[in-house]
């Protein structure tokens, strides 16, 4: 992948922007000198790398390495220092009213002059053989930022602030010399935000945006044998299957930003052998009760000696991978897997959500509720063969909604105690709330059982069975 000398670093908030545009600045340094500009008003991208800064000011992290804050106003007023040479006049034009007024009625000047401070920045990098790391605002802010040179092109149609919006304008449209990253995490709302602020970058202001940097990207653990081997376990199943989930979230959103043309680079998720009594205040904070460490972890071993000390108690361990619950009197654990049973109760027609209490699970089942498309925007999920939903239900039909995907695997379908079907889920595309109805049941009772198998087709990637709803009807045989 060949890189523009300037990388503009920006994403939703929470994604990790900062910490990945140090460590981008910190590796394009063991290159040739970077600098790094943060226009972050907390400079956490500066405090990472150890130095405090001020704007306009720069300041060493190594040889070949230093931070500089900018600033908004502190451009404005360097402008003018420019352009009225004499220290004394420009401080008082800077403090009159009469230059706030005129400030004022151009809005997006100070960002303007941002911008063409980076371009500055980026000709003295390019005679340097430097390169140029922005850890810039999140993305929302971002796209503000680097619309104001057409706005003040329109409003100074001549003159001098024309002729450098028109240089800023190609100066960010020339993709030798400028790019955009932007960092998201497995989650769906940072991916709905990246591909949106992608498109604004190339549809309005011709920017590319060089690649995405998905953080904090799990690893699978468990392999479906494993799994299969920890459902007896509950708890420890059900924290498994969560963690596999989050891998295979992870991989369908980088096909999704495949699909919009963005390469993707994957960072892994990163965990450290220490805790502290702050760090498990902000997982209790954070609803987070229970933590699962396999024995090839990072820091496995003394994590398992310290626990203690930390208010974490180990509840149970299989294969060598331990859970381990914080201690927290203001928790509760997690509610207990409802059984199928005989006293299941019966529904009338209607439709019943995943997360409806007269739906049985059987095994350990992962609820998530991160997706916008699902139906009450929730599903349930496993891969572990043999798990079950059931529903007992008065009605001549029931429809089983659920998602079809890469991931998806083979169910097997029971209405009262006879199979009738094995329904395949897997599908190249994700296609939300896929129906499949059984009609010509007679006015019931009836029970209808969903039954993970552990297969898929060979193209599956994994063997996934969900829940999304089940709609209950009257429809009888014509």
């Amino acid at each position: 992948m060949t890189l523009p000398r300037v990388l503009f670093v920006t994403g939703k908030g929470g994604t990790g922007k900062s910490t990945v545009a140090a460590a981008l600045a910190l590796a394009r340094s063991r290159r040739r000198p970077t600098t790094l500009a943060d226009l972050d008003r907390r400079i956490c991208a500066a405090a990472m790398l150890g130095v405090t800064t001020v704007d306009g000011t720069a300041a060493k992290v190594t040889e070949s390495l230093e931070v500089v804050a900018l600033g908004a106003r502190a451009e404005l007023d360097a402008f003018i220092a420019r352009i009225v040479p004499i220290r004394a006049i420009s401080r008082r034009m800077l403090r009159s009213r009469t230059f706030g007024y005129v400030t004022a009625a151009l809005p997006g000047l100070e960002a303007f002059l941002l911008l063409e401070r980076l371009r500055i920045m980026a000709g003295d990098a390019a005679l340097e053989d430097r390169y140029l790391v922005i850890d810039a605002p999140a993305s929302g802010s971002a796209l503000e930022l680097l619309s104001v040179a057409a706005g003040v092109k329109n409003i100074s149609p001549n003159g001098t602030l024309n002729r450098l919006a028109d240089s800023v304008a190609a100066f960010l449209a020339d993709p030798t010399r400028f790019g955009a990253i932007i960092t998201v995490t497995p989650e769906e709302l940072a991916l709905r935000e990246a591909l949106e602020t992608e498109a604004n970058l190339r549809e309005r202001l011709s920017i590319t945006t060089v690649a995405a940097i998905m953080n904090r990207v799990p690893d699978s653990l468990f392999n479906t044998a494993e799994l299969a081997a920890l459902s007896p376990l509950g708890i420890h199943a059900r924290l498994a299957v969560r963690r596999n989930a989050s891998q295979e979230v992870a991989s369908a959103m980088t096909r999704r930003l495949a699909k919009a043309g963005i390469a993707t680079i994957n960072l892994p998720m990163m965990f450290t052998p220490a805790m502290s009594t702050l760090r498990l205040g902000v997982l209790l904070d954070r609803g987070i009760r229970y933590l699962l460490v396999s024995p090839g972890a990072f820091g496995a071993n003394e994590f398992h000696e310290n626990a203690d000390q930390w208010g974490i108690r180990e509840v149970g361990e299989a294969g060598g991978t331990r859970l381990y619950r914080v201690k927290d009197i203001r928790s509760e654990p997690p509610p207990a897997i409802v059984p199928v049973s005989d006293s299941a109760l019966e529904t009338p027609p209607g439709t019943y959500d995943d997360t409806d209490p007269r739906i049985a699970l059987r095994g350990p089942w992962m609820r998530d509720a991160q997706f916008l498309e699902p139906y009450h925007h929730t599903l349930t999920y496993t891969n572990i063969p043999g798990a079950s939903i059931s529903l007992a239900f008065t009605g001549s039909s029931i429809t089983y909604v659920y998602t079809r995907g890469h991931n998806r695997g083979i169910a097997e379908v029971w209405i009262d105690d006879r199979l009738r079907e094995r329904l395949d889920l897997y599908s190249s595309d994700t296609e939300w709330e896929s129906r499949t109805t059984y009609d010509s049941l007679g006015p019931g009772p009836h029970e209808i059982r969903i039954r993970v198998t552990g297969q898929r087709q060979h193209d599956a990637s994994d063997c996934f069975v969900d829940l999304d709803a089940l709609i209950v009807g009257n429809r009888l045989p014509s």
